[in-house]
């Protein structure tokens, strides 16, 4: 799959949520907080946003989705998407365990 740099027209797009082939998106999302998400995935290499689900999640290329949620996270909270945390307040492991529990209940739920 080729990676495009730039985002998809969000005026001719159908589903305004989800602007990229193969994620980020998400109702609440803000087009700014997906072009980040999006030009974060560029540069990392990422061709996709969603997590294996043929794998166990600890595995491998899931934990670097991990990893790499815990990042733009931090990412978006500088840029100011998620208004009122405060960084200072939570460590990298905190906000990396409670990403982790949010994707265990919802993969559970499925």
């Amino acid at each position: 799959m080729e990676l495009d740099d730039e985002p998809a027209n969000l005026e001719e797009d159908v589903d305004l949520c989800y602007p990229y082939r193969e994620g980020p998106g998400h109702p609440a999302s803000t087009p700014e907080a997906l072009v980040i998400l999006w030009k974060m995935m560029c540069d990392s290499g990422m061709t996709s946003f969603l997590p294996d689900f043929t794998q166990p999640f600890d595995s491998p290329d899931n934990e670097c989705l991990l990893d790499f949620s815990v990042e733009t996270f931090f990412e978006l909270v500088q840029c100011n998407e998620y208004a009122g945390i405060n960084m200072q307040d939570f460590s990298k492991e905190s906000i990396q365990n409670t990403i982790y529990l949010h994707v265990t209940q919802r993969l559970r739920r499925r």
